[in-house]
């Protein structure tokens, strides 16, 4: 069986699956950017350093949705995904997907609290089969 693997953000999805959800919560009052931006920014430097913390960076991701029950945390999920998600795809990318015509297994590249794990799920990219999680570790 062939395999192919992709990273998300800047291949299938032409964009930074945590700006976007970032924005996203934001753009609906659900989080304020004045809190969230600067810790963005230092995150994102330290990246870019090679000296993120993680489990920082996940604490950071994850205490944004603390105060949300399960249900409302499904339906932000999926209309992050319609709304943010869905439109960041190429027509390069669901070229590539159709033209694979395989099970493609998807391994993120960071949390799992976007959506971006399972996005790959219901993409809408006209692939025949469910792509799955795979993880790593």
């Amino acid at each position: 069986m062939a395999l192919a693997l992709f990273d998300l953000d800047h291949t299938l999805v032409s964009a930074d699956t945590p700006t976007l959800w970032f924005n996203y919560l934001i753009d609906r009052g659900l989080a304020e950017a004045r809190v969230i931006e600067p810790k963005i920014q230092r995150f994102t430097a330290d990246y870019r350093a090679g000296t993120l913390d993680y489990e920082a960076y996940m604490r950071f991701e994850l205490e944004n949705l603390a105060d949300f029950d399960m249900p409302t945390l499904r339906a932000l999920r999926e209309d992050f995904r319609a709304e943010r998600i869905r439109p960041q795809i190429s027509q390069k990318a669901r070229d590539l997907l159709q033209k694979l015509r395989h099970d493609l297994p998807m391994i993120p590249n960071h949390d799992p609290q976007s959506g971006c794990p399972r996005s790959g799920r219901r993409m809408s990219c006209g692939h025949p089969h469910p792509v799955r999680d795979v993880a790593v570790g």
